[in-house]
C-alpha cells in the first residue's frame, strides 16, 4: 500500500469526483426491512477487534441481517472470530467469506453495507472506497483522525447521498436520555458551562524494541496511509498512543462526552453543535512514557453562551471516573454510564 494520507487528502478533489454512490437499499426494500425483516440484508465487517462488538449487536435477534464477509490483517484473530461467529450464528454466516484486504471485500456486490472498525488512521480512505463501491457505511468513532478528513467524509456523503451513521451510541442509553428530560425542565438554571472528564493513570508506559511481525500480522497494509515504519508490539497493540494511528483519549473516550455533552445542550436549546468560537488546550505527556499522546490534558471549547472543558486527569469527579456535567446557575447534573444525579 503506497498512498499515504498526506497524499490522499491532497489528491481528495480528483477522488471526490470519481466516486459514485448507488443507494444499495431501496424505499421499497427499506420499508420492507422496517416493517416485516422479510428483505435479507447483507454485511461484513472491516477491522474484526472493536468491530466485531459492533457486528454481534446487529445479528443478534435480526434474523434477516447476514454477515457475508470479514476482513482483518491479523490474519489469527481473524479466523479466531469467523470461528466464533459461525458458531453462535450458524444461518446468519453460512455464506461467511474471509478477507485480508478490504478493497477485495468491497468487489462482492452481494454486500450491502460494511462496519469500519479499523484502527482510525484507516477510516477516510476505506470510508471513500466503500462509497465508490455503493454500500451503506457504519464507521465507527472518531470518524477521522482530523478536520480535513472530516470535511472530507462529509463532502463525500453529500455529494453521493450514502447512508452513513457512526458508533456514537452512548447518548442512546436510557440515563443519558433521562438526563435530557431533566435538562428540558429549565430546573438548572442559566447552564454556562459543561464540564467531561476521564480519570486514568499518569503513569509513564513501558517501551518496546522494534521487531519482525509476527508471521500472521501483514504489518504493511496494518500501515497503510500511515508513514513506513518498523513492527513495534506496543505501537500495534497501543495504537491510540500514537499520532500517525490515533489521538488519544481526547479522540477516544473523549468523543462519546462530547457528543453527550451537545445532547444535552441541544436539550437545553443552546446549542445546535455549531463551532466553538475558539479552542484553547494544554496538556502533560510524561518524559518517559513510550506513548506520544498525553495522560493529562485540558481543553477549553468557549462558545457564545457557555464553554465546554474536557478533562483528562488522575482525580475523579463527582465521585466519578468520568463522565458529563452540565452546570447551571441553580443546580448541576452529572451523568455517565452507571446513572444521573
Amino acid at each position: 500500500m503506497t498512498t499515504n494520507r498526506r497524499s490522499f487528502i491532497k489528491n481528495s478533489s480528483a477522488l471526490a469526483a470519481g466516486l459514485g454512490f448507488s443507494s444499495v437499499i431501496s424505499a421499497n426494500t427499506k420499508s420492507t426491512v422496517s416493517n416485516s425483516h422479510a428483505a435479507k440484508v447483507n454485511i461484513a465487517v472491516i477491522g474484526v477487534g472493536m468491530g466485531c462488538r459492533d457486528l454481534q449487536g446487529a445479528l443478534t435477534n435480526n434474523p434477516w441481517v447476514h454477515c457475508l464477509g470479514m476482513c482483518d490483517v491479523n490474519k489469527q484473530r481473524l479466523e479466531e472470530q469467523a470461528a466464533r461467529f459461525r458458531k453462535d450464528f450458524p444461518e446468519q454466516t453460512s455464506n461467511l467469506q474471509l478477507y485480508s484486504d478490504f478493497r477485495k471485500l468491497l468487489d462482492n456486490k452481494e454486500i450491502n453495507g460494511v462496519i469500519i472498525a479499523t484502527p482510525d488512521h484507516w477510516h477516510t480512505y476505506i470510508f471513500a472506497e466503500a462509497l465508490r463501491a455503493g454500500k451503506a457505511i457504519y464507521v465507527e468513532k472518531p470518524v477521522a483522525n482530523s478536520i480535513e478528513e472530516c470535511n472530507l467524509m462529509l463532502d463525500l456523503q453529500k455529494k453521493h447521498n450514502g447512508i452513513i451513521t457512526t458508533g456514537l451510541w452512548q447518548t442512546s442509553q436510557k440515563y443519558f436520555r433521562g438526563a435530557n428530560e431533566i435538562l428540558k425542565t429549565g430546573v438548572l438554571g442559566d447552564v454556562y458551562k459543561v464540564q467531561i472528564w476521564l480519570s486514568q493513570s499518569t503513569e509513564p508506559r513501558a517501551g518496546a524494541e522494534d521487531a519482525p511481525p509476527p508471521e500472521y500480522l501483514d504489518h504493511e497494509m496494518w500501515l497503510g496511509p500511515a508513514p513506513k515504519r518498523a513492527f513495534n508490539p506496543n505501537r500495534y497493540r497501543g495504537w491510540r498512543g500514537f499520532w500517525d494511528y490515533g489521538g488519544g483519549q481526547q479522540t477516544d473516550w473523549g468523543v462519546h462526552w462530547i457528543d453527550s455533552a451537545f445532547d444535552g445542550l441541544q436539550a437545553l436549546g443552546m446549542s445546535n453543535r455549531e463551532y466553538p468560537e475558539s479552542v484553547y488546550s494544554t496538556a502533560y505527556r510524561h518524559p518517559k512514557t513510550f506513548n506520544e499522546t498525553p495522560a493529562c490534558q485540558t481543553t477549553i471549547f468557549r462558545f457564545k453562551d457557555f464553554h465546554l472543558e474536557w478533562s483528562q486527569q488522575v482525580a475523579h469527579l463527582y465521585n466519578r471516573n468520568q463522565g458529563v456535567a452540565w452546570i447551571g446557575s441553580r443546580a448541576t447534573l452529572v451523568c455517565n454510564r452507571d446513572g444521573y444525579e
